[in-house]
């Protein structure tokens, strides 16, 4: 009996290696083969055993303790880099340990801010300058269409009936906001994720407000653009644009100065001296112009937010006609042109 019992102890502890070492190349195998590629960041200064845990917790690695067990014995534990990385729980920890560690560090994803009122050529810019595309160039032809199926999108594009691309890109279609891009986006991957934000904070409830009032998004985003550039305070937009939409009712010429100089200057960032007007700026034969043509201008002027989209979709009612801004940013608003002249001569000598 003793010598069976024996026996039966000399077996266990021979297989005790080989079960725990079965069980430690599970831990350290995929956690899940069908994972799909998440973001993960590792803070400067963080500890092994906070990323370990973290790996952990987000389904990358199977176990914690074992992982960090891993870096230890290849001696890489005090190697991992800092940055953001993608990472799948399809990975092993062998393949996860390699990624942290690289010689190279990862570059980091860039947060980049687009204002209200920028233009496609102005976020070009702010794009290359945040080093998120190569050149300008890039991201404008991004912005292009040659017509309305060229993107598999929702959005309403700017076409006309036929189909064609009415407007030489897809100004005032790309939502100011703060973004985050990989530095694996392309240009094209950009603008779509810039489009498809619009999308999203251009509601179903918005745009059913729009159909109900008879108009076109396309005709919202560029008066919006229009009260963009005309005002900076959310108070004065809804009576700029209740103004803006009774000259549109009565056959009234717009006369919005920025839509003179989008037509002279294109969307480039203008210096103070080449916003000063001239009599021959004001006859220049655009679609643009909105002081030589009546009605809207052919497209947007820029990319408005979302204050002055709902202000263009719910305008104010006034007996206004006449507005101008004041050196100071507040608007002066007349009834008459009498009255209008009056404030051009008090406010703007």
């Amino acid at each position: 009996m003793l010598r069976r019992l024996l026996l039966v102890v000399i077996v266990i502890l021979l297989c005790v290696p080989f079960v725990l070492g079965g069980v430690f190349l599970f831990l350290l195998s995929p956690a899940d083969a069908l994972s799909p590629e998440k973001n993960f960041t590792i803070a400067q200064g963080e500890s092994v055993s906070d990323i370990a845990y973290t790996l952990e917790s987000q389904g990358i690695v199977r176990n914690a303790f074992i992982f960090r067990v891993l870096l230890i014995t290849q001696g890489r534990a005090s190697a991992i880099k800092a940055g953001d990385f993608r990472l799948s729980g399809a990975l092993s920890a062998w393949r996860i340990s390699e990624v942290l560690t690289a010689k190279a560090p990862p570059q980091r994803d860039s947060e980049v801010t687009i204002p209200e009122g920028f233009t496609v050529d102005e976020i070009a810019v702010r794009l290359l300058q945040a080093g998120v595309i190569k050149n300008e160039a890039s991201f404008k032809n991004a912005a292009v269409l040659e017509n309305c199926k060229a993107r598999e999108l929702s959005l309403p594009l700017p076409c006309d009936e036929s189909g064609i691309v009415s407007v030489k890109n897809l100004e005032g279609f790309f939502f100011p906001d703060t973004y985050r891009f990989s530095p694996r986006m392309t240009a094209q991957d950009i603008a779509e994720k810039i489009l498809e934000n619009f999308e999203k904070r251009v509601t179903p409830e918005l745009r059913a407000e729009i159909s109900s009032q008879k108009k076109s998004l396309k005709d919202i985003i560029t008066m919006a653009s229009l009260i963009e550039e005309e005002v900076r305070t959310d108070s004065d937009r809804a009576l700029i644009s209740g103004i803006l939409w009774k000259r549109l009712s009565i056959g009234m010429a717009l006369q919005v100065d920025a839509t003179v100089l989008y037509a002279k200057y294109g969307g480039r960032t203008l210096t103070s001296e080449e916003r000063v007007l001239t009599l021959t700026d004001l006859a220049i034969a655009s679609p643009y112009n909105t002081y030589k043509y009546v009605g809207l201008p052919v497209g947007p002027i820029s990319n408005s937010g979302l204050a002055s989209i709902i202000a263009a979709i719910r305008p104010q009612a006034s007996d206004y006609f006449f507005y101008l801004s004041a050196p100071d940013g507040t608007t002066i608003f007349s009834k008459t042109l009498r009255e209008h002249n009056r404030a051009k001569a008090q406010y703007l000598k």
